[in-house]
């Protein structure tokens, strides 16, 4: 298996096909589309400002179900408590080019 740099390598080396891939499966419309490109539009803003995006679009993708089944997620201050880590991280991948 490929280890982290390589993957994330291949990701950006590969962004256009990605996302082309994503936009052509019609199953992603409607909030999950729309909160999808709210968060590739947040990617320039605060750190929690980005995190609110990222947790609105985990939410339309099905990451969490109301009620005793389903995904869950956690609430949104140890969601940004848990992201905290990565910031550096997320930010030096933000550097890498396409």
């Amino acid at each position: 298996m490929p280890d982290y740099a390589q993957r994330v390598s291949e990701v950006f080396a590969n962004d256009e096909k990605h996302h082309d891939a994503y936009y052509e499966v019609k199953t992603f419309e409607g909030p999950s589309l729309y909160f999808h490109r709210k968060s590739l539009e947040c990617a320039d803003t605060d750190f929690t400002r980005r995190l609110e995006c990222i947790c609105a679009t985990l939410t339309a993708w099905g990451m969490h179900r109301m009620g005793k089944g389903g995904p869950k997620m956690l609430p949104f201050e140890e969601f940004r408590l848990s992201m905290v880590p990565w910031a550096a991280t997320v930010e030096e991948a933000k550097k890498v080019p396409a």
